[in-house]
């Protein structure tokens, strides 16, 4: 990068799962979790559970509110560190 802080967005149209599956990958990188099993490839194609990983109001309604945020919720998820949570009074 040569000493230059930048970023970059992109934005990308197909009818092909190329870009679903880009998606998936970068989202379980991000998520700290392996795509070892075909549960979690298919709880993160769908954007409506999917979404709920990075905020929990945007969970469809029939998912519990703890998905995303402890191991086997979704089915699958299984994420190699765990979230800090505070401790004490808020």
């Amino acid at each position: 990068m040569a000493g230059v802080d930048t970023e970059l967005s992109i934005a990308v149209v197909s009818s092909g799962a190329a870009v679903r599956d880009l998606r998936v990958q970068l989202w379980a990188e991000h998520l700290r979790t392996p795509l070892t099993g075909p549960a979690l490839r298919v709880c993160l194609e769908g954007l409506g559970l999917a979404l709920g990983a990075f905020r929990p109001e945007w969970l469809p309604p029939p998912a519990p509110a703890r998905t995303w945020r402890q191991t086997g919720m979704p089915p699958g998820f299984a994420p190699r560190e765990t979230v800090l949570v505070l401790v004490g009074p808020p």
